[in-house]
């Protein structure tokens, strides 16, 4: 629903010489609005003294601002002064951005009064804790959510205004079109409860902070409240006129907001006069104008950045901070004393230390003090940063003193002091600079080195401010091992590998706080600590005798370093994998040795940082035992058996083994070796191999012998050939295989005995011997002998091998022929064997046509058989088949007969050719249909579908074959005409055809009016139909309010003449027998007027706003040459008093 404030803003209701002056106005407060805003932003953002939580609410405020001063209003000054419209979807944009930037800009007003109420009413740590930079920027970021929040109503229910309207200078001034915000009631409500609740905000804060400043004095010094230092009254009487002034700010505050906003809630209900709403809607456009001016005119801060900006300091790289007071900056505080004065007269003297040094924690006191004055003086204390000044303010007749209960961190601050006396005021600056330095480093990591390894020794130095300054040394034995100057943030580390002899000796940490004027007593703080290096075991060693006598002593001795001390532990090892464990001491002693005590001993030594271990191995000193002879694989073997006889002896260690044989009694040695062990092989054994062999083990204690008796045994021979019989095809392959059993190591020989042709491939592997032929040939066919021979004993068996030769038979015709010619078919078998044994079979189907044997050869022979056939057309695709068998004993049945078949192609012209129309030959638009065409020749040919329409011929489909088919699923007019389906072949062509009729209703109908429907009185119109259907149609022109209708042939129309009276809506016909369309259109003839001309009324608004904004600038230039003719620069001077 539309509210009723959007009448007075669209351009309709103003006449042109108001517009013209409405929009003067907006460029005036573009251009000085944008400058102010961008200057304080600027600032912020250039001087990092001004980067405080207040003063970004501030440069929030200001970029809303320039959303209405930069963007809205040169775009609402073009539109006013041209009445031209911007396109409808970027005017919506430009007023979506005016509410945006308003709900911001106030809400931001909201914010800043908040941050000076908790700054003033509430302690320090409350407001450092509510105004972190994280809660900062969520508040700046809210500011901006809950105004696109609020935005999103008017955005999603946005309509294209449908309404245009005409002025009575302008014909053509479009209503409607400027889109406004404030047309939504949601929007329009938003804005004044916006504008309400803001309201109450600021004046609640407000009051409250004046309040409290009235009753606590020592809180005015840290009031830093940029509005009302802007009010132009002297100093002196500031602090007793607090409470005037914020009901001036509150006064002049609500003037510019409340009379807006009982427009808006008034709008809401009735309309609202156009003076009523241009003049508040002015008046509340210059709080953007107006809001940088008001928050920084008189912030000391600012005006510092500014002056440095305008003197070109900043530039040259210096920097913005407390500078020395001048002249200029007295006057600005004393604005109505004498101007003709160049500058004050100083007669008493200021007493303030220009820098003092606080340590954290102390009670400590800061006096200003001017006993040159006769009278009592009275003081003022001032933060010159944003921030309180944390003490308690105690004034006497010629000093006052600050007193600091408990000095910390935030303390350091850059202080004012002012003094008045007998009407003349001094003020000097000091800096407060806050140290900490409480406690002496704390060491770590030093009781537990690691020998060898990279640690980490810690050194933390807790509580210091400025940290930046600490400096901290790690020194060993009076030499510094590392030197750190940057800021500690989790305290020092030093990397330390330490060696054995770093144990117990001391290393330091050493910390110096380098601030100027800390008592050199607490410059240094150090700690000193002794290291304990602690290691796993090393340099481990075994001592003992590891050879002893069998039944004597055994006592081994384990040593090692660590630390902590280590703990040992001896284990025996034994041969079979097990370990024993003989005793946790350091010492290892066994009585009585026997046998099983040979072996390897290990001792382990662990503590908790690691384990090592050494082993040595134990001989026990006897005469050879458990001395074995053996042979692999067995002692009874067959004639030709390899076999291996080996002598060992495992149960004491030996010098010497000797392996021999016994022969006629006596012993014949066969090999010996140095050791425990020897072995003689013995290959392919006979039966004089036989006999008794004997080991003998030797060492300095004695000897021991064992003997093995060895028995060599004959075989029997047996042979098997395979296959018995073979018969197989020629280019086939032919395996024999050939067996022996009974024999360790038979030999195979192969024989043709039929005519001993060069034997093929041969493998033999072991008892098999296998005779291989990959392609056989007719002269491979024979009798084979395999002949084994083990020792003196020989068997042969033998196999009976027959070749045959039967290719695949070949078909060939002579090639198409036209029906009652004779078509000759040739069957061929190449190269067959034995060409006397195979027969051929001419078949149709299963039918025998003709048949004919083959004569004798010796060798390969081709077969050839010749069959002439009369065609008709009944035989096209029929299969003739030559059907050749061998009858041959033994030829597999898949083998014996083969067959080979040819089709028979039968060529024709083109015949029978037909076309098919489904569903119907007469259709109507938007049915579908489907063309068939089909034809019977052979060769297979081109089947073409045309269409031809007016003498002309298009191809519609081509394709390969006698058959095709045309969809259309909707037809149109357009597809109406003769359709002709021709099928051709290389032996003629044939074709048919059909017509086919499309009819539709009137449709596409578009109707033109020359010249425009909005015509004077006396001109013509022309009326243009036209309208595609079949049958063609019948066109009727009406007027809706008469009864008379006019028929027209070609569907044109014209209205000679007209008047007033033919104004009105007028409805065209177009009908056939299938249907009909309508169109209604409205003609607007206007009488002929003359425009008034412009009243005195429309020049009032223009130099009211011109008389204004002249004001206003004249104002501006007087203040600025003020300025330039009572400043001078002191910056030279003392800066700590004037």
């Amino acid at each position: 629903m539309p509210n009723d404030t959007d009448v007075p803003l669209s351009a309709c209701a103003l006449g042109r010489g108001s517009r013209i002056s409405l929009a003067t106005v907006y460029s005036f407060m573009c251009v000085v609005g944008s400058v102010l805003n961008l200057l304080v932003i600027y600032l912020v953002v250039t001087f990092k003294k001004l980067r405080t939580a207040s003063n970004a609410f501030i440069v929030n405020g200001c970029v809303a601002d320039l959303l209405v001063c930069a963007f809205w209003m040169p775009h609402e000054a073009v539109v006013t002064s041209t009445g031209t419209f911007l396109v409808i979807g970027y005017q919506a944009f430009k007023e979506a951005l005016l509410f945006l930037g308003i709900t911001v800009s106030l809400l931001s007003h909201s914010l800043i009064a908040v941050n000076r109420y908790v700054l003033i009413t509430k302690t320090p740590a409350v407001y450092q804790s509510l105004y972190q930079k994280r809660n900062t920027e969520w508040m700046i970021a809210g500011s901006w959510l809950i105004s696109l929040g609020s935005l999103l109503p008017w955005i999603t229910s946005f309509r294209y205004p449908p309404e245009r309207c005409r002025d009575t200078e302008d014909a053509s001034f479009p209503k409607g079109t400027s889109v406004s915000v404030l047309s939504s009631r949601f929007a329009a409500g938003t804005l004044a409860f916006t504008i309400i609740g803001q309201t109450w905000v600021v004046v609640y804060c407000y009051f409250k902070i004046f309040r409290r400043v009235q009753t606590s004095v020592k809180r005015v010094s840290i009031l830093n409240f940029q509005i009302v230092n802007n009010l132009p009254y002297s100093f002196p009487r500031k602090d007793k006129r607090l409470g005037f002034y914020v009901l001036a700010v509150c006064f002049i505050f609500i003037l510019t907001t409340e009379p807006i906003f009982w427009v808006l809630v008034a709008g809401l209900f009735a309309p609202v006069p156009v003076v009523l709403w241009t003049s508040t809607w002015i008046v509340f456009c210059t709080i953007f104008v107006s809001n940088p001016f008001l928050y920084t005119w008189k912030n000391e801060e600012f005006r510092k950045s500014f002056r440095s900006v305008m003197r070109g300091d900043f530039l040259r790289g210096s920097t913005v901070g407390v500078e020395p007071i001048t002249i200029n900056t007295i006057s600005h505080i004393f604005p109505r004393q004498n101007s003709r004065r160049a500058f004050l007269v100083v007669s008493h003297v200021l007493d303030l230390p220009s820098n003092v040094l606080f340590k954290v924690g102390d009670r400590r006191n800061l006096t200003c003090s001017m006993s040159s004055c006769p009278e009592k003086v009275k003081f003022v204390w001032r933060s010159l940063e944003d921030k309180p000044l944390f003490a308690a303010i105690k004034s006497q007749d010629k000093e006052s003193v600050l007193i600091f209960d408990n000095v910390m961190k935030d303390l350091e601050n850059s202080i004012v002091c002012k003094a008045t006396c007998q009407k003349e005021t001094k003020q000097a600056t000091t800096k407060i600079k806050v140290y900490s330095f409480p406690s002496n480093p704390v060491i770590s990591g030093y009781d537990r080195l690691k020998l060898g390894e990279e640690n980490i020794l810690g050194c933390e130095v807790s509580s210091v401010y400025p940290s930046e300054f600490l400096k901290v040394q790690w020194l060993y034995e009076d030499k510094v091992l590392q030197t750190l100057e940057e800021e500690p943030e989790r305290g020092v580390h030093y990397k330390f590998t330490p060696s054995s002899e770093d144990d117990g000796k001391a290393i330091t940490c050493r910390a110096s706080l380098d601030v100027n004027g800390i008592p050199p007593e607490e410059k240094i703080k150090e700690t000193s600590v002794n290291m304990t290096v602690l290691s796993a075991p090393h340099n481990v060693k075994v001592s003992g005798a590891t050879a002893v006598p069998l039944g004597s002593s055994l006592n081994l001795t384990c040593e090692a370093e660590g630390k902590p001390k280590p703990a040992f532990t001896w284990t025996a090892l034994k041969p079979d994998g097990q370990s024993v464990e003989m005793g946790k001491h350091q010492d290892l002693f066994v009585h009585n040795v026997s046998l099983s005590d040979a072996g390897t001993y290990q001792c382990d030594i662990r503590n908790e940082f690691g384990n090592q271990s050494a082993s040595v191995s134990v001989v026990v000193q006897a005469p050879p035992m458990d001395t074995l002879i053996e042979a692999s694989p067995q002692s009874i073997l067959k004639e030709g058996d390899s076999v291996s006889i080996s002598c060992k002896s495992s149960g004491v260690p030996v010098t010497r083994v000797v392996l021999s044989r016994r022969v006629d009694g006596e012993k014949k040695e066969l090999m010996s070796s140095e050791g425990a062990e020897t072995s003689v092989p013995l290959f392919s054994v006979k039966l004089a191999d036989s006999g008794v062999f004997v080991c003998e083990a030797i060492n300095e204690y004695g000897r021991q012998e064992t003997t093995l008796n060895l028995t060599v045994e004959a075989h029997l021979l047996e042979v098997v050939l395979t296959p018995d019989e073979v018969v197989l095809e020629r280019g086939s392959s032919l395996v024999l295989s050939c067996q022996a059993s009974g024999c360790p190591q038979p030999k195979f020989s192969w024989k043709n005995l039929s005519n001993t042709p060069k034997l093929r491939l041969i493998e033999t592997d072991g008892f098999q011997s296998q005779l291989s032929v990959n392609l056989v040939e007719l002269e491979d066919e024979g009798t084979y002998l395999c002949e084994v021979t083990c020792g003196s004993i020989k068997k042969s068996k033998q196999t009976e091998v027959k070749v045959f030769s039967f290719p695949s038979p070949v078909v060939t015709n002579s090639g198409p022929s036209l029906v009652g010619e004779i078509m000759k078919l040739t069957c061929t078998v190449q190269e067959v064997f034995p060409a006397n044994l195979f027969q051929i079979l001419w078949m149709d189907g299963e039918r025998e046509m003709l048949s004919g044997t083959g004569s004798f050869s010796s060798g390969t022979t081709n077969l050839t058989s010749v069959y002439s056939y009369h065609v008709d057309t009944g035989d096209q695709d029929k299969r003739i088949t030559c059907k050749v068998s061998l009858e041959m004993h033994g030829v597999p049945a898949a083998q014996a007969v083969k067959t080979a078949s040819t089709t028979l192609s039968i060529h024709y012209p083109p015949r029978v050719t037909r076309i098919t129309v489904s569903p119907l030959t007469e259709l109507k638009e938007g049915e579908s249909m489907k063309i068939s065409c089909l034809s019977d020749g052979f060769p297979v040919g081109r089947t073409v579908l045309n269409r031809v329409v007016d003498g002309i011929q298009t191809e519609l489909r081509a394709s390969d074959g006698f058959e095709t088919s045309f969809a259309i699923p909707s037809v149109e007019l357009d597809d109406s005409g003769i359709y002709i389906c021709e099928t051709s072949n290389k032996y003629g062509s044939h074709n048919d055809s059909v017509e086919i009729t499309v009819k539709a209703p009137p449709r596409n109908m578009t109707v033109e009016i020359f010249p425009s429907t909005d015509v004077q009185e006396g001109q013509n119109i022309t009326i243009c139909c036209r309208s595609v259907s079949f049958p063609p149609p019948a066109v009727v022109l009406s007027k809706l309010d008469s009864e008379k209708n006019v028929y027209s042939l070609d569907g044109v129309f014209l209205l000679i003449n007209l008047t007033p009276n033919d104004t009105g809506l007028y409805q065209i016909n177009v009908t056939n027998y299938l249907g009909y369309e309508t169109e209604i259109f409205n003609i607007n003839v206007m009488e002929k007027r003359v425009n008034p001309p412009l009243d005195w009324n429309d020049f009032l608004m223009p130099a009211t706003y011109l008389g204004v904004a002249t004001a206003m600038l004249g104002v501006v230039v007087y203040v600025l040459n003020a300025r330039k003719k009572g400043s001078y620069d002191l910056t030279k001077s003392n800066p700590s008093t004037v």
